[in-house]
């Protein structure tokens, strides 16, 4: 019991270290720690995202960074991005409807974090749209273009649909014979 109880106090002892490694947020909508974005593509994103809080008060957010080791993020990237996510509180607390698209340069990874206010058909798309758009636009060396288009693909096929209260729907064009 005591070896229990002092296992305790030390892991709640390192949830606040944790914590303080994350990066502070410098802008609630894109924050290119890596400069991946070009200023046409940051702008371009960040009026997306504004335009998508004020007629919707759906929150997303783009975050690029270098790694993830730098940040206390040795766990794997889902357990980094979704404490990154609620460390910044990205989205209505009520609703739980904020995303945020994750980059990490040097480790080679991305991921589209969901507010728990979307279901599982959300979570999907957001796996089809790292297949469809992102990851092929990363491989073509088009980073910038790949971020901005996947932003902009989470809005129009995600946020905005749930936003409406509808299920979201992506479009066919990720669909592949090797998909069906």
């Amino acid at each position: 019991m005591r070896r229990l109880l002092a296992g305790l106090i030390l892991l709640l002892g390192l949830l606040p270290a944790m914590a303080q490694d994350l990066p502070q947020w410098q802008s609630t909508m894109v924050n290119d720690f890596a400069g991946l974005l070009t200023p046409e593509d940051a702008a371009g994103i960040d009026r997306m995202l504004a335009d998508l809080r004020d007629q919707t008060g759906v929150e997303g957010t783009v975050v690029t960074l270098p790694d993830r080791a730098r940040y206390g993020g040795k766990d794997g990237l889902e357990p980094f991005a979704t404490r990154l996510f609620n460390h910044w509180g990205v989205g209505d607390a009520q609703r739980n409807n904020g995303f945020m698209l994750l980059v990490l340069q040097n480790d080679r990874e991305a991921r589209i974090e969901l507010g728990r206010g979307y279901g599982n058909d959300a979570d999907i798309l957001a796996q089809d749209i790292m297949r469809g758009t992102l990851l092929p636009a990363f491989r073509d060396g088009r980073m910038s273009q790949g971020i901005r288009q996947g932003t902009e693909d989470v809005i129009r096929y995600i946020a905005l649909p749930a936003s409406r209260g509808e299920t979201p729907e992506g479009p066919q064009k990720w669909l592949t014979p090797q998909s069906i």
